[in-house]
């Protein structure tokens, strides 16, 4: 029988992998975890695993995310911290990323969030000679991606 951890990690793996060898995926997948700590003797425990994905044209999976009760209902534990990952097959677009990291600036203090990590293989959009807007955006991106205060 598979452990919980190995089948977290071999999803995570999947996930990442539809974004590589030029073949884009026909969807987007995030696949979120949340780790809470009480006291750091006590190490963390995952209390949220959820895998939100969409098809072409319908809503990207960070906002569902965002608005899903049960990802929000996790921050209610009084002198908890909890730690967020989100593992995607691509890169947030620019506006996806910035909505996430509204999140975290809103909400890390009232939900006491130690971290935040965006995790992808690939950027949401490549081109083998990209324009300069293309650049700039995919720069704006990976600056997002991987704030830090």
């Amino acid at each position: 029988m598979m452990s919980q951890a190995r089948s977290r990690i071999l999803a995570c793996k999947k996930i990442l992998k539809t974004g590589l060898w030029n073949s884009w995926p026909h969807s987007t997948v995030l696949c979120c975890f949340i780790y809470r700590t009480y006291d750091k003797e006590d190490g963390q425990d995952l209390i949220f695993q959820h895998i939100y994905q969409n098809e072409a044209g319908r809503e990207h999976p960070e906002p569902q995310m965002l608005k899903d009760r049960a990802f929000l209902s996790n921050f209610k534990a009084e002198n908890a911290a909890y730690d967020i990952i989100l593992v995607l097959n691509y890169s947030p677009c620019h506006l996806r990323a910035d909505k996430l990291i509204g999140f975290y600036k809103e909400y890390k203090t009232l939900y006491s969030i130690n971290s935040f990590e965006i995790r992808f293989s690939q950027l949401y959009i490549t081109y083998s000679s990209p324009s300069e807007e293309v650049k700039e955006r995919n720069k704006k991106v990976l600056r997002i991606c991987s704030w830090q205060e």
